[in-house]
Formats: structure tokens, C-alpha cells, sequence
């Protein structure tokens, strides 16, 4: 069993196996580190931002904890299964639950029956967007299914090779990054409506590396990474979903790591881990845009 798969989906079954507990502690730590960072986009660029180093240290420190207090567990025991007292368990659930929330994968039920997968809540908590990267959890050429619900009703449902880094408005529409079966440096952008119809799709010949949605579903912008052998490189794009249409792509000062859309002053606000630049401001209409120290 590896660890990860143990401590978001396996951690209700508290009976294993004493070597097998031995293993499971041994090797947890790291694997925690890789599934928060993972999670999150920051590999594909090779460079964790320091939020994300923040998480991944705090997790570090949980499962260290755990780890000196749960060792006990396994350590000097000569029977084939033991069972950890009633406060461990307590402790093992709320770790979950914790590392769940900061990387946001839960269980959920859909149409297609119970998927762990990540999620995200529109602004205005009336729409919850489901995806699950079937390939990140080692089921290769496992096309990955994404849900949009509203409450309980599930509005629509579709498959893409590798879904990640969805955002959903409050009015159901919702973007994807699909990252694609290949090895290549290639992706593919997607918007679509409440209903699941297809608003945008933009081939680009470099990994994506996130993606956003204005709160109101007017505007999108995604962001690329690296590939020196293409125009499409470390590019900003951004789209009308009202029309359809791609508006402009220019190459930001720095990567944008969150986005704020100002759709009644048509300004979009970009802010990274740049050391120069606070934040680029740039037009939703015109590429054009101010760089603040």
C-alpha cells in the first residue's frame, strides 16, 4: 500500500499489518510532501512558491509528530495485526482532514459512482467543480472525469486526459488545464458553460502551468510554462467567454500565480513570486498593462 493512497483514501481501515505500519510511518513523510506539492502546480515549473513551501513544511511537522507518536504502534510487537487506540485514530482523521483541506480532494458521489478526487467552489458557494487526474494516481491512459454540481444536482459531467487546476464562477461556467498523455511540452486550455458545452479550447505547445475565471464567467486568463522551443512560452492569454474569442496573449514580467478580475473597470490584476514587481495590471480589452514596484 503506498502512503499517499493510505492517507487520503485508506485511512478509515485502522488494522494493518505491523510491517506494514513500520513501512507506512517510514515512508509517509516524503510522500505527504510530494502529494501537497504536487497538488498544487509548482513542479511543473521545478520552483515551489513559498505558500505552498509553508504547507508542505507544516505537514512535515504533523507527520513527524505522528510519526514519534505512533511508533510505539509497531515497535517490540510480535502479533500479525494490532490496532491503534481510539485518541490515534482521532489524531489520523484530523491529519487527513487537514491535508485534505489544504490540497482540496475529498471523496465525492457522482453519477459514475464514489471518486476521490480535487474540487473547488465557485466564488458564491452555489457550484462545486470535481476533477480527478486519473494518470497522477497511477492509472495511465485513464482519460480523468471532472463534475460540476449545484447543491446536490449534478449539472453535467465529461472526461479529458489529464483535468487539473479547474476553476468554476458563479455562474457555473468553469475552466480546465488538461495536461495531456504525453511527454511533450503540450497542453490544452478548456472553458466551459454550466451545461458542459465547450465555450473555449486553446492548444498551446508548452505545459500549462494554472488557469482563472472572472467571479461574474465574463473573462478567463490562463498561463504557461517554459518551452524554449516555442512562441507559446511563459505566455499569458486571455479569453471572452461571452464571445468566445481569445482577446490578446502577451509575456507577463512574471509567471501569474493568482489572478483578480475588475470586470466593471475591464482591468485584470496578476500577482507572482517576483522580487521586482508587486503586481502587472493589464486591460481586459487591450494588451496593454502597469508593472508596480
Amino acid at each position: 500500500m503506498r502512503s499517499v493512497d493510505f492517507l487520503l483514501h485508506s485511512s478509515r481501515n485502522f488494522y494493518h499489518d505491523a510491517d506494514a505500519w513500520q513501512t507506512l510511518l517510514t515512508d509517509m513523510e516524503p510522500g505527504v510532501l510530494i502529494c501537497a506539492a504536487s497538488a498544487r502546480n509548482e513542479l511543473a515549473a521545478g520552483v515551489p512558491s513559498p505558500a505552498v513551501e509553508a504547507v508542505s513544511n507544516t505537514l512535515a511537522s504533523n507527520m513527524r509528530a505522528l510519526t514519534r507518536r505512533l511508533m510505539f504502534v509497531t515497535v517490540g510487537y510480535r502479533r500479525n495485526y494490532v490496532m491503534i487506540t481510539p485518541d490515534q485514530q482521532e489524531t489520523i482523521v484530523d491529519l487527513v482532514a487537514n491535508v485534505r483541506a489544504e490540497v482540496r480532494i475529498d471523496d465525492f458521489l457522482t453519477s459514475d459512482g464514489p471518486i476521490l478526487g480535487r474540487y473547488e467552489r465557485s466564488p458564491n458557494g452555489d457550484f462545486l467543480l470535481v476533477w480527478c487526474d486519473e494518470w497522477a494516481r497511477g492509472h495511465s491512459r485513464t482519460r480523468g472525469p471532472f463534475y460540476l454540481f449545484r447543491g446536490p444536482t449534478e449539472l453535467c459531467k465529461g472526461r479529458l486526459q489529464r483535468p487539473n487546476d479547474g476553476r468554476v464562477a458563479d455562474n457555473g461556467s468553469f475552466v480546465l488545464c488538461d495536461w495531456l498523455f504525453t511527454d511533450t511540452l503540450t497542453s490544452t486550455f478548456y472553458a466551459f458553460d454550466w451545461a458542459g458545452r465547450v465555450l473555449i479550447k486553446r492548444k498551446f505547445r508548452a505545459n500549462l502551468f494554472n488557469a482563472s475565471i472572472s467571479m461574474d464567467g465574463a473573462y478567463a486568463a490562463c498561463q504557461t510554462c517554459v518551452n524554449t522551443a516555442s512562441r507559446h512560452s511563459e505566455l499569458l492569454t486571455l479569453f471572452d467567454l461571452r464571445s468566445r474569442a481569445e482577446m490578446w496573449h502577451l509575456k507577463p514580467p512574471f509567471w501569474a500565480e493568482s489572478y483578480e478580475f475588475d470586470v466593471p473597470r475591464l482591468e485584470l490584476t496578476i500577482r507572482g513570486s517576483s522580487r521586482i514587481y508587486k503586481r502587472c495590471v493589464l486591460s481586459l480589452s487591450v494588451a496593454k498593462g502597469n508593472r508596480e514596484g
